[in-house]
């Protein structure tokens, strides 16, 4: 009888920490479009590796040129062992041309020591814009 108990405690807890990496992924993901659609550089770069980091923030200039008008998380999904994917539709206007645009991307997300970070930002529809694609 002990051996079932146990079995169904650890079942339990096991349970529950995946609901947890699952809330923290949903967090961080969540805490980064909203970064994203306030233009909040410093805010993205918190859930970049040192290397999407650099390269983000050595964007700024392009980043000044635009707006971002609505960002629309279309998905999450765990895929196992620690990495997730998003879908992203970004809704944009270029300031200098007034022209506006959609770009559906695609997030890789793994889950590290440091919590979820963003490792891959593709660009996988709509109007290219290459001040979203990372690393």
């Amino acid at each position: 009888m002990g051996v079932v108990r146990c079995g169904a405690l650890l079942a339990a807890l096991l349970a529950a920490c995946a609901g947890d990496r699952r809330a923290l992924l949903e967090d961080a993901v969540e805490a980064y479009q909203h970064a994203l659609r306030w233009g909040d550089l410093g805010g993205l770069a918190s859930y970049l590796g040192e290397r999407p980091r650099q390269r983000l923030l050595a964007r700024g200039a392009a980043w000044r040129e635009l707006r971002i008008v609505e960002v629309t998380l279309t998905r999450v999904e765990v895929l196992g062992a620690g990495t997730a994917r998003a879908l992203v539709q970004v809704e944009w206007y270029a300031l200098r041309s007034g022209s506006l645009g959609a770009t559906l991307v695609a997030q890789r997300w793994v889950d590290g020591a440091d919590g979820w970070q963003l490792v891959e930002q593709r660009v996988i529809g709509g109007v290219p814009l290459p001040v979203l694609a990372l690393p």
